[in-house]
This record gives structure tokens, sequence and C-alpha cells, in this order.
């Protein structure tokens, strides 16, 4: 059953992740972007979701609270255990997503498998600060 937390989460992260048919969409490999997408998955996968909260785009912190960002991740995250193995199978720039502010977005799928979970995809967005950095704006794991 899903906890509201849970379901939360998922309607975030469709906002940025899941909608790709966006207006400025190419294809993209972007070294540093799978740099931050890489040090932020590290945290997830040694549960420290707290940490991660911090690599985290301000847009992302002004929807959704560190609280509601742990307690989410506990429910959808933990559950699959440790990571087995992780590779990036598409990467796309975008300068704008629905319901986002305009702007730069790396979107990121990974096939990944866990020790629970042999199969997943996970999408993981980046949006461009005003300072020019990478931060994480989206998260899914299906």
């Amino acid at each position: 059953m899903f906890s509201f937390n849970r379901l939360l989460v998922i309607v975030v992260i469709l906002v940025f992740s899941l909608i790709l048919p966006a207006a400025g969409q190419s294809k993209n490999k972007d070294p540093q972007g799978q740099q931050e997408v890489f040090k932020f998955l590290k945290m997830i996968d040694k549960g420290d979701y707290a940490a991660s909260y911090e690599l985290t785009s301000t847009y992302f912190k002004g929807v959704l609270s560190q609280a509601k960002w742990v307690e989410s991740l506990n429910g959808a995250r933990r559950p699959l255990g440790s990571l087995v193995s992780r590779h990036i199978t598409e990467s796309e720039r975008h300068t704008s997503l629905p319901g986002a502010p305009d702007g730069l977005y790396l979107v990121f799928t990974l096939k990944s498998s866990f020790q629970h979970k042999k199969t997943a995809t996970e999408t993981v967005t980046l949006q461009q600060e005003k300072d020019g950095s990478l931060k994480v704006a989206g998260y899914y794991i299906r």
C-alpha cells in the first residue's frame, strides 16, 4: 500500500523526470552532470538520505522538506537493498520541463539492479542553479 509520503515523492519526481517531450530537448553526454549524478546516488546507496538532500536544487527544496525527503526514501529506496549494478543508458538536455521554471535541465536514465529488485530504472534530473552549479531536481525509481 502506498503511503502519502511515498506518493508525494513520486508526484514531485514525475513532474521533473518523466514528462520528457519538452521544448529544447536534445541528447547529451555531460561529464560534469554524470559526476553529480553518481555523487548523489552514492549517498542514496549508503542510506545517507539527509546528506543527499544537500545536493538538491533550490527549487526542489522549496517543494519538499528534508524530513519528507528522508521519509520518502526510507519507504521507496531502502527496501530495494544494496546496489548490485548501475549504468547510464541515456542523458538528455532540456531548457524547460512541465511544471518547472525554464532553465537548463539534464535528465539521466540509468539501468540498475539491487539486492531485492533485479531490474530497475532510475531517473535523476539535474537543474542548473543561478551560480552555474548542477543540483538534483528529481529522483525516481521504477
